[in-house]
């Protein structure tokens, strides 16, 4: 009796809502980013509601993409990826390797990768990349995501704010790179 219970309960509860696997802060940035694009997903809330499925449909009806949440939240970050244009200018490199580094232990042994130039939706650029450096123990930590806090022009580098996530890749910079894709005209 309490296994048809549970069953019907269960059964209940999922013929109007659609189960979604995605996080809290991933709704949010998926929420921000078809805002961003003129897709009105209502506030940033982290929720996943009928104004967010109706933007992710809408959004998807214009750029090609899937319209499922989930899927858009992967697609939209492979997206972002045709326009990352790769940093290769030396001088731009020793400059940025500079600025992310200099509050590390060892600014020295900084390492770069991946650092690239990103178009936000509003026209603005955005160095993101990967950094490693020593610790306090003389070994280096791991790659973790920076991003720049200012807008950058890629003729003219002059100092800029960075900042950084910690290992994870499920953090927000991680994400707000990985999700900087200018608008469809």
């Amino acid at each position: 009796m309490k296994k048809v219970f549970a069953l019907l309960v269960v059964s209940f509860f999922s013929l109007g809502h659609t189960a979604y696997a995605m996080q809290f802060t991933q709704i949010l940035l998926l929420q921000t980013t078809l805002n961003k694009h003129g897709f009105n997903a209502g506030k940033a809330d982290g929720r996943m509601g009928k104004k967010t499925r109706k933007a992710a449909k809408n959004f998807s009806t214009v750029y090609g993409s899937p319209s499922d949440p989930d899927e858009l939240l992967y697609w939209m970050m492979r997206y972002s990826n045709k326009f990352a244009e790769e940093i290769t200018n030396e001088t731009h490199l020793d400059n940025i390797k500079e600025d992310v580094s200099k509050d590390f232990k060892d600014p020295s042994s900084a390492v770069l990768r991946n650092v690239v130039l990103k178009t936000h939706a509003e026209g603005d650029k955005i160095i993101c990349g990967e950094v490693n450096a020593k610790n306090s123990y003389g070994a280096y930590s791991g790659f973790t995501t920076f991003m720049s806090l200012g807008i950058w022009d890629k003729e003219n580098y002059s100092s800029t704010l960075f900042t950084m996530d910690d290992n994870n890749t499920d953090t927000v910079i991680y994400w707000m790179c990985a999700l900087t894709f200018p608008k469809k005209q």
